[in-house]
């Protein structure tokens, strides 16, 4: 992998880790890589997750994925994610995971799985509405927007 690709890599895992820390998670930063395999994440500071970016104009979120998958097995407890995002402004950051993962999640934050109504979604819908707005203005005013 060339510097180019690795600069682009290290600045999509940079803002992943800002937009986290905007979102509260004061600890998120670039997990430490060596040579020899992946010893951390790609972004670190978001408990209960492996994360591993991708970024740039050719993403490829489930070979991300696959990567988060194999460095995290045998680790207990950790979702592997791909959060990914294409080259452009306008490009938003998307996460991808399992479906067995996403029910997971879903049974921890209390959904009924019977379908009645419940408050989890809808509190969970507003927590992360609330992190995306936040991070979407750490990235507004690093880039230099509004």
């Amino acid at each position: 992998m060339g510097k180019p690709s690795l600069d682009k890599g290290k600045r999509g895992e940079r803002e992943v880790a800002a937009i986290l820390r905007a979102a509260g998670f004061g600890g998120a930063r670039r997990g430490w890589q060596s040579r020899a395999g992946s010893d951390d994440p790609d972004v670190l500071g978001l408990p209960g997750f492996w994360i591993e970016v991708g970024f740039g104009r050719t993403i490829r979120p489930r070979a991300k994925l696959a990567q988060a998958v194999e460095a995290s097995a045998g680790k207990r407890g950790v979702v592997p994610v791909a959060v990914t995002r294409g080259a452009r402004r306008s490009d938003e950051w998307v996460v991808t995971m399992t479906l067995f993962d996403l029910i997971g999640i879903a049974r921890r934050l209390g959904v009924d799985p019977s379908g009645e109504t419940s408050d989890a979604p809808c509190f969970v819908a507003d927590v992360l509405r609330d992190a995306v707005v936040r991070g979407q203005r750490a990235g507004e005013h690093r880039e230099g927007g509004g």
